[in-house]
């Protein structure tokens, strides 16, 4: 995931993400505190890039712009 930081510097992280088909959504697995999610609070526009464990050469890129608020779905490590 890369986001954009109050410099206009990128900030690319490795992060898990999945996707909920019922409701069309991208999950993205952070933590509330970490640079990312107070990046993407500054800056709604972020990139996601992912390669399929399967086949390296089938990836998808995406880039957006995150709707406010976002939906935070709160869970404890191990749940």
């Amino acid at each position: 995931m890369t986001t954009i930081l109050s410099d206009e510097a990128l900030h690319s992280t490795a992060v898990w993400i999945d996707y909920d088909a019922e409701a069309d959504q991208l999950l993205i697995n952070t933590e509330r505190k970490r640079r990312k999610t107070k990046n993407a609070r500054n800056e709604p526009r972020i990139a996601v890039s992912m390669t399929d464990l399967d086949n390296p050469y089938r990836m998808l890129s995406i880039i957006c712009a995150l709707q406010w608020p976002f939906q935070l779905s709160i869970r404890e490590a191990g749940v």
